[in-house]
């Protein structure tokens, strides 16, 4: 990448190993549509905009129903009108048997933030179910290119998201089978073995100099701030703390930046 402190790592990602084909759920055009949701389901997971579709779709007699793999921030108040339900907590080695037992039409993705990768995607992928996503962030984008489902327009109004939901199941039906490529990497060696990767087997070693070349930069870092602190602060930190971002939309990929502790409270102290 040209700078002296920054390498690129794997971001590995375990749980889509590409061996199991997504296909459409077999239904009926005409029958109550039936939604999962994955995972923990909390306000920018899009739990008010759950809410509101049970809300909607009771309000107008809808054939809908709702069910959480996992858990939201209030189970109680989502399955009060009766056309939901909430699993509970779950593995990762469950799910498939989970999502069997409820026979969705699709998984629905309801996050109301553009995500930067999304795990639940890929182990619902792995469990052969087709997705749908609001037209935001990595998962559409993922979608687009990959296929394995469908994106809808982003809008927190519950009439049109189950309207657009209603129209999804027909365009799911209408998928062709899907293979997900495989992004499980097993090391940074195996990363850095297969053709092209940026670096190939010098990039370990780079990996390692920015490192130690961090822990230089900080350790005057870490006595500055330890004498503005009336020396509260040790001298010495012993291990570097390693940030590991991941870069959207390619999870094999992660940017590390290696850097003491203590020298992110210098900036901070700099910076009030």
């Amino acid at each position: 990448m040209g700078l002296p402190n920054i390498t690129v790592a794997p971001h590995a990602e375990p749980r889509l190993h590409g061996v199991t084909p997504v296909v459409p759920r077999v239904g009926s055009p005409r029958g109550s549509l039936r939604i999962a949701v994955v995972g923990a389901i909390g306000r920018v997971k899009g739990f008010e905009v759950l809410v509101r579709m049970v809300e909607r779709a009771a309000r107008d007699r809808m054939p809908f129903f709702l069910t959480v793999i996992g858990f939201t921030s209030d189970d109680e108040w989502l399955k009060r009108y009766k056309n939901a339900q909430v699993t509970g907590p779950y593995k990762h080695a469950e799910l498939k048997e989970k999502l069997d037992a409820v026979d969705p039409d699709f998984v629905f993705l309801p996050s109301i933030w553009p995500e930067t990768y999304s795990y639940v995607l890929s182990e619902v992928w792995e469990a052969g179910y087709p997705v749908v996503a609001f037209d935001i962030g990595a998962p559409a984008a993922r979608i687009k290119a990959m296929g394995g489902g469908v994106v809808i327009p982003f809008t927190r109004d519950s009439r049109v998201v189950l309207d657009a939901l209603m129209e999804a199941r027909d365009r799911v039906a209408a998928l062709e089978p899907m293979v997900p490529e495989a992004t499980a990497i097993p090391s940074l060696d195996a990363y850095y073995a297969q053709p092209g990767a940026a670096g190939d087997a010098a990039a370990p070693r780079a990996m390692a100099q920015a490192a130690s070349t961090a822990r230089e930069i900080a350790q005057p870092a870490v006595h500055e701030v330890s004498r503005a602190k009336g020396g509260n602060l040790p001298l010495r930190d012993p291990e570097p703390a390693v940030v590991e971002i991941t870069r959207d939309p390619d999870p094999a990929l992660a940017l590390v930046a290696s850097a003491d502790a203590a020298s992110r409270k210098l900036g901070a102290s700099a910076n009030p």
